[in-house]
């Protein structure tokens, strides 16, 4: 680490502060903003193309990513707040290559030895339930997660906080057309299932061959397209007066019984 930046004028922070509030730019430069000493811990470093660290974070003796030691830069203190997107910044933000999947690469990660189990966002648009679904997704053995035309963006700071470190572990594949990578995986083998209110009981299904969820809106559920695709649509039973759980708890939920189903399976 070599350079220190002394302006909050300096083009890579002008560059940082535009990723923070764009998604436009995020695509343009394939680039995303990752910040806190956690989640900075949890970037591969072959995606990691720069690094900041606030004076006092370095006096501290933060996290040392030395596979960049020279595309790491020192921040002055009061420069490094004007770049932050948190109440009380750590010190240390990195910059990551968005890796990009396409719908073969999708597939191959996604079957990798194990038997498919997807989830699909259909306009889904709550940063902090997109990130919970990628963050369960890894955390009960979802092969691939797809999202949708008119779903927030899953590179914005919100979603990716929200997935502690997920977003770097989970394949995830975003698409224009839901419907058409729906109609694929299912050529492939794979069956849908709709969560829906109108739909049967969930837990009167085998989920241990290869299998998707489609997760709707936070208000409106599943588009009428996107439900017409489901091979059976489902609901989980509630008691009271509760009428729906909010999209995270559903994925939690229905992932979780997957994840059980498979888990203890009968050995043939």
């Amino acid at each position: 680490m070599n350079t220190v930046i002394t302006s909050k004028d300096n083009e890579r922070l002008k560059l940082i502060r535009k990723l923070l509030k764009s998604s436009g730019k995020r695509e343009e430069h394939g680039l995303f903003v990752v910040e806190g000493e956690r989640l900075a811990g949890e970037v591969p470093p072959e995606l990691i193309d720069s690094v900041y660290l606030s004076e006092d974070y370095c006096e501290r003796g933060g996290l040392h990513i030395s596979e960049v030691e020279e595309r790491t830069f020192l921040v002055k203190n009061e420069i490094f707040r004007a770049i932050s997107d948190t109440i009380s910044p750590q010190g240390i933000l990195v910059l990551v290559h968005i890796k990009s999947y396409n719908y073969d690469d999708f597939l191959v990660d996604a079957v990798n030895g194990k038997t498919p189990f997807i989830l699909a966002a259909d306009r889904l648009q709550d940063p902090g339930n997109l990130g919970t679904l990628i963050r369960t997704a890894e955390a009960a053995g979802v092969t691939g997660v797809v999202i949708g035309e008119g779903s927030c963006d899953l590179y914005s700071p919100k979603v990716v906080r929200a997935t502690m470190g997920s977003i770097f572990r989970v394949p995830v594949l975003r698409t224009d057309s839901l419907k058409s990578i729906i109609d694929s995986l299912k050529e492939s083998g794979v069956t849908f299932y709709g969560a829906h209110l109108k739909g049967a009981c969930f837990y009167d299904y085998d989920y241990t061959k290869g299998c998707g969820f489609l997760i709707g809106n936070e208000g409106r559920g599943l588009s009428e397209e996107i439900a017409g695709r489901a091979d059976k649509l489902l609901k989980i039973p509630m008691e009271g007066r509760v009428e729906s759980l909010n999209a995270a708890m559903s994925t939690a939920v229905i992932s979780y019984e997957v994840l059980r189903q498979r888990r203890y399976m009968p050995e043939n």
